[in-house]
C-alpha cells in the first residue's frame, strides 16, 4: 500500500504580546533614537545616604512636631483634671480620668525600675537592653510576657483589694469592669504602643509628666480620704497600717516582686534590703505623719487639711521640680527657638540611629 504523507504542520505566528517582548529584548529591532537613549541610561546606583546635617534637620522637625503634640495632650489632660476637681472636689471618690492617669503613672513607673534589673550602673546601651526585660513588646519568650503582665496586674489590684477588705469595703476590682478596662488601656499604651511613643513621651516631656503626676497625686489623696472616712472609730495603729497597705502597698509590692523575679534571692544582699527599707520609710513617712495629724486634729473634713495632704502627695511625685523644669524650658524656648532641640535631645530619634522610618 502506498504510504500517505501528512502535510507539514503549520507554524503559528507569534502573538502580539510575544512580538513586543522579543522586540524589547532585541536591540536591532529598536528605533535608533531609542537605542541611543538606552545606551546613555544611568546605571542603578544605591540611594544616597543623607548627610548628618540633613538627618538632624529632619529629626529636629519631627521633634518639634512631637513637642507640640505632647503639649496639646498635656493641656487637654490638665483641663480634664481641673474639671474632675471641680465636680468631685477633694472627696474620696475618684473619677475616670484621675484613675486612668494613676494607672498610666504606675505602669510607666513599673518600666523604670533600674535597680531591679541592674541597669542603674550600666552604660547607656546596656541600660536600655536591661530595661527591655520590663517591656512587653520587646523580644522575649511567651512565658516571660505572661509573667510580666501578671506581676503588673497584681501590683495594681492586690494591695488595693486587701486594703478595702481591711476596712470592710468592696474591692475595686469587684465593683465593675471600668477600673479593670482603664488599667488595661493604660498598660497597653505604655507597653505595646507603636514605636513606644507613650512611654517615650512620659519619660522626656516634662510638662506631660507633670500633668500625669498631678493626676496621680489627686488619686492618692482621694484614697487617703477614703481610708480616713472608712475608719472613723478604729485605733491609730490600725489606721496607719491600712494607710500603708492602701497608699504605698502597690509600690512596695511592685519593687519586691520585680526584684525577686529578675534578680532572685541569690543576688540580694543585706545592704539591698536595708536600702529598700530606707527608701520605703522615706516615701511613706510623710503620709503616715499626715494621717496621724488628720486623726489627732479631727480635721478630715477640713479643706485646708486635705490641701495639706495633697501637697504631701505632690511633693512625693516630684511635681515641683517638673513644674520648674517646664517653666525654665518654656522661658528659654521663647528667648531662643533653638532651645527646644536642646531641651529634648535628638540623639534618640530613629532617623539618627539609622532605623527605617515609615
Amino acid at each position: 500500500m502506498a504510504q500517505v504523507l501528512k502535510p507539514p504542520a503549520r507554524r503559528r505566528s507569534p502573538s502580539s504580546e510575544q512580538f513586543k517582548k522579543d522586540a524589547d529584548q532585541s536591540r536591532m529591532l529598536q528605533a535608533p533614537a531609542r537605542r541611543r537613549s538606552a545606551s546613555f541610561e544611568k546605571p542603578d546606583l544605591p540611594p544616597r545616604t543623607p548627610s548628618k546635617a540633613e538627618l538632624r534637620e529632619l529629626a529636629e522637625r519631627d521633634w518639634r512636631l512631637e513637642v507640640v503634640l505632647a503639649t496639646c495632650v498635656a493641656i487637654a489632660l490638665g483641663l480634664a483634671i481641673f474639671r474632675d476637681m471641680y465636680i468631685g472636689g477633694l472627696g474620696s471618690s475618684n473619677g475616670r480620668i484621675v484613675s486612668f492617669l494613676a494607672s498610666l503613672n504606675g505602669c510607666a513607673g513599673f518600666r523604670r525600675q533600674k535597680k531591679a534589673v541592674r541597669a542603674h550602673k550600666a552604660r547607656t546601651t546596656e541600660k536600655f537592653r536591661r530595661l527591655e526585660s520590663l517591656h512587653l513588646a520587646a523580644p522575649s519568650p511567651p512565658r516571660h510576657k505572661v509573667q510580666l503582665m501578671c506581676i503588673a496586674f497584681s501590683n495594681k489590684f492586690a494591695t488595693q483589694s486587701i486594703g478595702s477588705l481591711l476596712v470592710g469595703a468592696t474591692p475595686v476590682i469587684l465593683k465593675g469592669w471600668r477600673h479593670v478596662s482603664s488599667w488595661f488601656l493604660a498598660f497597653a499604651l505604655v507597653q505595646i504602643a507603636p514605636r513606644d511613643v507613650v512611654y517615650d513621651a512620659l519619660t522626656r516631656h516634662v510638662f506631660l509628666a507633670f500633668v500625669v503626676k498631678v493626676g496621680a497625686a489627686l488619686y492618692k489623696l482621694r484614697k487617703f480620704n477614703f481610708v480616713v472616712s472608712a475608719c472613723p472609730h478604729c485605733s491609730l495603729q490600725f489606721l496607719l497600717m491600712v494607710m500603708l497597705v492602701t497608699i504605698d502597698g502597690n509600690n512596695a509590692c511592685s519593687r519586691c516582686m520585680t526584684w525577686l523575679w529578675m534578680r532572685g534571692t541569690a543576688n540580694t544582699k543585706r545592704k539591698h534590703i536595708l536600702r529598700g527599707i530606707g527608701a520605703f520609710a522615706a516615701r511613706s513617712g510623710p503620709v503616715l505623719l499626715a494621717a496621724a495629724f488628720i486623726r489627732t486634729t479631727r480635721s478630715c473634713k477640713d479643706k485646708y487639711g486635705k490641701l495639706l495632704v495633697l501637697v504631701v502627695f505632690l511633693h512625693r511625685n516630684g511635681c515641683a521640680g517638673l513644674l520648674l523644669r517646664t517653666a525654665r524650658t518654656a522661658r528659654r524656648g521663647m528667648d531662643s527657638p533653638s532651645y527646644v532641640g536642646e531641651a529634648f535631645p535628638v540623639r534618640r530619634s530613629p532617623r539618627l540611629r539609622g532605623e527605617k522610618v515609615d
